[in-house]
């Protein structure tokens, strides 16, 4: 049943019935309820029909504002990831420069101890030819003084004989001067 089907009832007249005045009357008021609930009522579907647009809207908002958001942060991501290639870029060719400063460092350091090693091991080497030079010199000269001590005393043992024979020749002479004196002066004494 519709609103116009309300206005359009028609009741039987009976003897003993309705007044017919309060019947149109609260008819007239049904169809007025009807009318104005059938309009809240479209009303309410208008409204529904929006509020289902909105939120359909805002759903569709929700999605584009998440797929800009997921957008954006990729494009951070991607910054941030970029921004931490380079630094870390940076970091290994700082790491590799020192390393390779460090080596230089250590190279010179090594190839500067090797020259003063050489240096040391020439200047020991000088010094042991020095030394051995030196050594023969006095090799040399303690074979000639050994040479000499030897001749002395081989000169001394032969002056050492002569020196002793002549100790025995002018003990010799010595003995007979005292002999003849002791004898001359027997001589005398008893002579």
């Amino acid at each position: 049943m519709e609103i116009k089907d309300i206005k359009e009832i028609q009741f039987d007249l009976q003897f003993r019935g309705y007044n017919m005045r309060q019947v149109d009357g609260i008819l007239e008021n049904v169809t007025k309820l009807a009318q104005e609930l059938t309009e809240k009522a479209s009303a309410l579907k208008q409204q529904n029909m929006g509020l289902k647009q909105q939120v359909n809207d805002l759903e569709a908002e929700k999605i584009t504002a998440y797929n800009e958001y997921l957008e954006y942060a990729k494009i951070i991501s991607r910054q941030k990831i970029s921004e931490a290639e380079q630094q870390a870029a940076s970091i290994v060719r700082s790491a590799e420069y020192k390393a390779r400063t460090i080596v230089g460092n250590s190279n010179e350091a090594v190839t500067e101890a090797q020259t003063k090693l050489d240096k040391i091991r020439r200047d020991t080497q000088e010094r042991i030819e020095t030394a051995r030079v030196e050594i023969m010199q006095i090799m040399n000269f303690t074979d000639k003084a050994q040479k000499q001590i030897n001749g002395a005393f081989e000169n001394m043992g032969t002056k050492s004989s002569a020196c002793l024979e002549l100790i025995e020749s002018t003990s010799n002479i010595h003995a007979d001067s005292e002999n003849r004196i002791v004898l001359s002066a027997f001589d005398e004494s008893t002579g």
